[in-house]
C-alpha cells in the first residue's frame, strides 16, 4: 500500500476519512439510484489522496452499496472475489 499523506496523522481505523475529498460534497452523489450516473462520484474520487484507503474499508467491511475509492458495486465485488485487480495495488484477491 501508498504511503499515507502528511495530514494523516491520527491512528484510528477511520482517520484517513478526514482527508477524503468526499467529505467536502454531497454524500448522495456517492450513492446513486439503480441506474444513476456514479460518473461524478468517481471523478472526485480519481483525485483523493485517501482512495486506497477509502477502497480497502469498502472491500474489508463488504460494502454492497456507493461509490468507494472510485470504484462501483460490482467493481468492488470483482476486487474482493478475485475477478480484478485492486487497482492502487495491482493485486488479485486470493
Amino acid at each position: 500500500m501508498r504511503r499515507l499523506p502528511s495530514t494523516y496523522q491520527d491512528d484510528t481505523p477511520l482517520a484517513w476519512q478526514t482527508d477524503a475529498r468526499c467529505a467536502e460534497t454531497d454524500p448522495e452523489m456517492f450513492f446513486p439510484e439503480k441506474g444513476g450516473s456514479t460518473a461524478a462520484a468517481k471523478k472526485i474520487c480519481s483525485g483523493c489522496e485517501v482512495a486506497p484507503e477509502c477502497l480497502q474499508y469498502a472491500i474489508d467491511n463488504e460494502e454492497q452499496s456507493g461509490i468507494w475509492g472510485g470504484l462501483s458495486e460490482r467493481q468492488i465485488t470483482a476486487v474482493r472475489l478475485g475477478k480484478a485487480p485492486n487497482p492502487f495495488t495491482g493485486q488479485i484477491a486470493a
